[in-house]
């Protein structure tokens, strides 16, 4: 969440998923975000209002669409980066590709996964997080 907090300052931050189409899809990955947002910002009974507001802030700053949009940074759980070069991707060495998940930890990492984790929570790891540079007031966008 810590992640969302500062990026929503400096991206158009939106969540894609292929469940995006999906009837409740979308209410189903707003409902989680919604829940944990609550949960950082602390925003139990006697909440201090600031934390609500920080957590509505970061909530409405942040969209789902329906279908793919374009991006300047994708972060994807099954995404490998395409450098202009096909003989990077072999179809043999496609077949042992492994998510996130899937992996064992690199050295230094804080990522663990829980493999008898509910659906639900499993479910909110394979989303698509689609960044494009927030517009400063009269800023002018590179093309």
């Amino acid at each position: 969440m810590m992640f969302l907090h500062h990026a929503v300052h400096y991206f158009d931050v939106q969540i894609y998923s292929s469940r995006s189409g999906q009837p409740g899809g979308i209410q189903a990955m707003r409902d989680w975000l919604d829940y944990h947002l609550a949960v950082f910002y602390d925003c139990s009974f006697g909440g201090a209002p600031a934390d609500f507001d920080k957590h509505d802030e970061t909530l409405a700053a942040i969209s789902f669409p329906t279908s793919k949009p374009a991006a300047f940074v994708t972060i994807d759980d099954r995404a490998l980066c395409f450098t202009g070069n096909w003989a990077d991707f072999y179809p043999q060495d496609l077949l042992e590709f492994k998510p996130w998940n899937k992996r064992s930890p690199s050295p230094g990492s804080t990522i663990s996964v829980n493999r008898n984790a509910s659906l639900i929570r499993r479910i909110r790891t394979a989303l698509t997080l689609i960044f494009a540079p927030r517009k400063a007031p009269g800023a002018v966008q590179p093309s």
